[in-house]
């Protein structure tokens, strides 16, 4: 079994505390969850990087956040919350893939702190 790995940084203009995440890793066929925590209003995108020789075909928000917007696209997901709100937030997206010995998904969790 190949592990796929999740990598992330941040990506913007915005000093690094405006977005921050717990790094993890996953197997396809093995859901995960991560921690997040940005400011009101502030986009912060989670990319998506596979280890070894496994690469994802699709990614899909399986589930919004209630007190934002999120959206996949070919690189990874992103979070916005809607200005001025403060709180708790978030959403699921969903990785399919292949590795040389399957082919599988995986859905992501992220638990956001918007402050």
């Amino acid at each position: 079994m190949v592990l796929a790995a999740v990598l992330f940084t941040y990506v913007g203009l915005a000093d690094a505390s405006a977005c921050s995440f717990v790094n993890f890793r996953f197997f396809f066929g093995t859901d995960s969850e991560t921690d997040m925590t940005v400011r009101s209003g502030q986009p912060c995108s989670i990319p998506l990087v596979t280890g070894g020789r496994a690469s994802y075909s699709s990614m899909v928000i399986s589930r919004p956040p209630r007190n934002g917007t999120a959206r996949a696209n070919s690189s990874g997901a992103t979070y916005q919350s809607r200005p001025g709100y403060r709180g708790p937030d978030s959403f699921a997206f969903t990785a399919s893939g292949t590795t040389p010995h399957r082919t599988g998904s995986t859905t992501i969790e992220v638990r956001i702190t918007v402050q």
